[in-house]
This record gives structure tokens, C-alpha cells and sequence, in this order.
């Protein structure tokens, strides 16, 4: 599966019935004992290959309804009478709480210092202007970052260099001082040719990344 989600593949017509389309992999994921039919969705219920789909799950391990702390939970075991997952515990709140969002969601007040990619341009960058979907607030672990160069690297790692110029361009941007690597990384490759003074501080022993 890849680590990147992806914007080319869609669900089935007619929904993945019980279970969730998994952006990663492009596929219905079902809950035990359904496991995908012909058509893709998760209505079979005979000659399963699979138990869990969920097991060994990460960052796309499904959510679910906790009606105990009215929120939506995740993890990889789904627990028995659930019969609906979502790819997101903004979906999951949106169609189990759709009175109460907001407090399921947990996700007012998201900070602008925040950065997210950009999925809604196709510019290939990333950005920290405040306007990700709500999607990436409620599910801030997967979607935010604190620094452009985690977020550059986990979503465009094929142009993570340009990804990371871009994104800075025409901000007064410091690298996090608690990375070291990540600053030299930064010095290096971005300010080359307008301080390259800095590689005659550099120790040698030190490598570039």
C-alpha cells in the first residue's frame, strides 16, 4: 500500500456497503464477516480470505461511533455490532453526530502555524494559510505539521526539494533549531547560491541531506 493517499482512484457507485474505501490502497476495507464482492463492495459474507482487514493498520486504520463518549474512535479491531467505518473522524462525525460535530471533531480553534498539502490546487506544495479542509483539522496526526519540510516529505517525497523552496517562498521561514539536519538540509539547498558562506562554517564530518 502506498503511504501517499491517493486522487486518482474512486469508490464504487454504489458505496463499499460494510466497510470504508481506503484512499491508500483504492479499495472497500470491510468489517468481519463481510470481505468485497464482484462489484468491489463489502456485502460477501462466504469464503472470506480475510478476517481483519484492518490488522496492522496505521495511518489509515478505520473510525468509527464510541456512542459511550458520543465521538468517533479508531483503531484495528472494530468492535462488534459496528456496522459502518469511515476513512476520516470527520466523516464519522459528520454522519453518526451530525448534532454535535464540533465537539465530536475536537477540531476548533486549529492553528494557523500549522502546515498541510495542498490537494485542492495541484500545486504540489504545502501550505499554512489556515484554510486546510476540515478533514486534515480532525485528523491533525496524519494531515498537520509544525514544519514544511516533514509535511514536503511525507506528501511530494518525489519533489520534495521544490516542494519545500516553494512553499517558504516569500516567508520570513526558520527551520526548527530542535533539527539540525533539517537546518543544514534548509541552509544548504535552498540558500546555496545566495549565502554559500555557509558551507565555510560547516564541519566536514557533518553530512548534507
Amino acid at each position: 500500500p502506498s503511504a501517499y493517499p491517493s486522487r486518482d482512484c474512486d469508490a464504487p457507485a454504489i458505496g463499499c456497503g460494510f466497510g470504508m474505501w481506503n484512499y491508500y490502497t483504492c479499495e472497500c476495507q470491510c468489517i468481519s464477516p463481510y470481505c468485497p464482492d464482484v462489484t468491489g463492495a463489502c456485502y460477501q459474507t462466504h469464503s472470506c480470505p480475510i478476517d481483519n482487514y484492518f490488522e496492522g493498520c496505521s495511518h489509515d486504520c478505520p473510525w468509527y461511533a464510541d456512542t459511550v463518549s458520543n465521538t468517533c474512535a479508531q483503531g484495528d479491531i472494530v468492535p462488534t455490532g459496528i456496522s459502518q467505518v469511515y476513512m476520516t473522524k470527520m466523516r464519522c462525525c459528520e454522519a453518526e453526530f451530525p448534532s454535535s460535530v464540533s465537539s465530536c471533531t475536537n477540531a476548533e480553534g486549529v492553528s494557523q502555524d500549522y502546515w498541510y498539502p495542498d490537494w485542492t490546487s495541484g500545486s504540489g506544495v504545502c501550505l499554512n494559510d489556515g484554510n486546510q479542509p476540515d478533514y486534515m483539522n480532525a485528523d491533525g496526526q496524519y494531515w498537520l505539521f509544525k514544519d514544511p519540510y516533514q509535511c514536503c516529505q511525507k506528501y511530494f517525497g518525489w519533489n520534495q526539494d521544490s516542494c519545500i523552496s516553494i512553499s517558504i517562498q516569500g516567508l520570513d521561514y526558520l527551520p526548527p533549531q530542535s533539527s539540525p539536519n533539517v537546518v543544514l538540509n534548509y541552509s544548504c539547498r535552498l540558500c546555496f547560491s545566495n549565502c554559500p558562506q555557509i558551507l565555510d562554517n560547516l564541519d566536514e564530518s557533518v553530512a548534507i541531506i
